[in-house]
């Protein structure tokens, strides 16, 4: 469970303003150092290795190495992490590691309705089983996408801001409610969004040293 600490999900790593640096190690051990969790998103290469990257693969580009984000996990002991599984039919090859090092606790997964995942399967591993699984919920279709034993709520806010006190507390009878700040679909957020969403177990924003002070404020 996030603590207070790392309530803010810092979108793609501690990167602003330079938004090439999103998704890197280096965004991402920069949030952990400043004590955020962290938002990043997973694909496979053809060649079967994964890499950190939000939009499809370019063919030659370098990407971040999956497993270096594992290590770097492995140091930062309380750092939280929300995987967006973006790729078909990886959610072993991204969790299995995580489970081995029983840092299963500290990651969320989740995706658009678990990226035709089969939810059979993970019903059925009682390794997969003990993930952490967020469910999408959001004002488009995906908000009546399933997945198998899901622990929690990932909500996203495409089109409006249209979360309130009481469709959080509404989710929170199944599990923590991560919201997603309405800068990443670009709208404005606000301090008066902070005060609206105090209910929520986190925040997955871009500026996440703005949210922290203005969360102090509150």
């Amino acid at each position: 469970m996030l603590t207070e600490r790392n309530w803010i999900i810092a979108h793609r790593g501690d990167w602003w303003p330079i938004p090439e640096a999103q998704n890197s190690l280096a965004a991402i051990e920069a949030a952990f150092q400043a004590g955020y969790s962290v938002e990043t998103d997973v694909r496979r290469q053809p060649d079967g290795r994964l890499v950190l990257s939000h939009d499809p693969l370019i063919a030659g580009k370098e990407y971040p190495p999956f497993y270096s984000l594992v290590d770097l996990m492995g140091r930062y002991s309380e750092a939280a992490l929300f995987l967006n599984v973006k790729e078909p039919y990886t959610e072993w090859l991204i969790t299995n590691p995580f489970l081995v090092r029983e840092m299963q606790h500290r990651v969320y997964v989740f995706d658009f309705g678990l990226c035709n995942a089969d939810p059979f399967a993970v019903a059925r591993d009682p390794m997969l089983n003990a993930l952490q699984l967020l469910k999408r919920v959001s004002d488009r279709v995906e908000n009546e996408s399933e997945t198998a034993s899901w622990t929690g709520t990932w909500m996203d806010q495409w089109d409006s801001d249209w979360v309130d006190p009481v469709i959080i507390n509404y989710y929170k009878k199944k599990g923590p409610v991560f919201l997603v700040s309405p800068e990443l679909h670009g709208r404005s957020l606000s301090q008066f969004h902070l005060s609206q969403w105090t209910e929520a177990s986190g925040l997955c924003t871009d500026f996440p040293h703005a949210v922290q002070t203005w969360r102090s404020a509150l």
